[in-house]
């Protein structure tokens, strides 16, 4: 998919109930020329990783990862992850994988002599000798519905969109049954803006 930069890439979300219908179309934000976004993908969950590995970011083609979560079934971004150490050419994001709130991404391209784990990754001498880093999602704050990692008005639209429903539908802060008022005492309470 190239439709706003060529070679920008895309990704596709299809759910399945009876039929499968298309639930999102997930582009890099910005899309770049040339990132193949969507290279390599990894859902668990409500979680989706989806790697750039030609992503200039900070270096022409360090690569990239892009991190989406879904709330309900609206699918939201919630963050790029970065190489501790992007290097020109490394390829962050030529692989991918989620699992709950651990993500792992290759760099099959890195440099550094690093062995086994934790090793110095600043030490580029083995060239495109590749690497692999493992990231842990922190948990979102109580009250942020759309995964962006604040506690905002989109998070208070989402709630009062919800008002009086009943159900689980993860609006529903108290664990209730009923989005109410003390879900909107919650949501207030741990206001970020």
């Amino acid at each position: 998919e190239g439709s706003v930069a060529s070679r920008s890439g895309a990704a596709y979300v299809f759910h399945r109930d009876g039929i499968w219908s298309q639930q999102a179309f997930l582009k890099a934000s910005p899309p770049g020329a040339d990132d193949h976004f969507g290279g390599s993908v990894s859902i668990s969950g409500d979680r989706i990783l989806v790697g750039a590995r030609y992503a200039d970011g900070p270096n022409a083609d360090a690569g990239l990862a892009y991190a989406f979560l879904r709330s309900s079934a609206v699918w939201s971004d919630s963050g790029v992850i970065r190489a501790p150490n992007p290097g020109p050419g490394d390829n962050f994001g030529g692989a991918v994988a989620v699992e709950a709130d651990r993500v792992l991404a290759g760099a099959p391209s890195e440099d550094s002599n690093a062995t086994g784990v934790g090793g110095d990754s600043l030490n580029n001498g083995a060239i495109d000798s590749g690497a692999a880093f493992v990231f842990t999602f922190a948990p979102a704050p109580t009250g942020d519905m759309n995964g962006d990692g604040h506690v905002s008005g989109a998070d208070l639209a989402m709630l009062l969109g919800a008002w009086g429903t009943v159900g689980e539908n993860g609006l529903d802060l108290d664990g209730s049954g009923v989005v109410d008022g003390a879900d909107l005492a919650i949501l207030l309470g741990a206001w970020t803006g």
